[in-house]
């Protein structure tokens, strides 16, 4: 089944967090099946789906950090905001921190396809110096303009979902 509504979700995520962010690059966001923020493109791939592991840990680091991460429209906002943080955080990253991240990132993630249910592994993943500094970038977002962010989301996604499954 070809989802309908793609481009238009994906202009309104953008449209809701360069309006709301006021950032100072082009952001382009496209539905993928990972999240991942590509800095040489100014692009964000975000996926609608999390399995129960990656959301559990995920939602338990966030929370650990001072998020208040409830439901699955945080996650995916969170999500979102995270890695638009990579792109305020990165060169703040020291360039030994940046290298070995990358490689310990690279193992984790070797790890996480091997056991797939290792919620240990998941969880380190989150703290890794490459990683951390994002989340903790995403929830120092101002509350009336993550609250803006999330109504214009939750609305695009409501309206792309009627298109493709009602």
């Amino acid at each position: 089944m070809k989802l309908k509504g793609v481009k238009k979700l994906n202009k309104a995520i953008e449209r809701s967090l360069i309006k709301n962010l006021n950032l100072d690059f082009d952001l382009t966001c496209t539905m993928s099946d990972e999240f991942a923020m590509y800095l040489d493109e100014d692009r964000i791939n975000y996926r609608l789906y999390e399995d129960s592991l990656t959301s559990e840990t995920f939602r338990s680091f966030l929370n650990s950090i001072g998020a208040n991460c409830k439901d699955d429209l945080d996650e995916f906002v969170y999500s979102l905001l995270h890695e638009i943080g990579h792109y305020y955080t990165f060169d703040s990253i020291a360039p030994i921190k940046k290298w070995f991240s990358y490689g310990i990132k690279r193992i984790i993630e070797k790890i996480m396809r091997i056991t797939p249910k290792n919620k240990w592994v998941y969880s380190r993943y989150y703290y890794l110096p490459v990683e951390k500094p994002a989340s903790e970038w995403a929830i120092a977002v101002k509350k009336e303009k993550y609250n803006r962010i999330k109504a214009e989301i939750k609305q695009a996604l409501f309206d792309f979902y009627e298109k493709n499954f009602s």
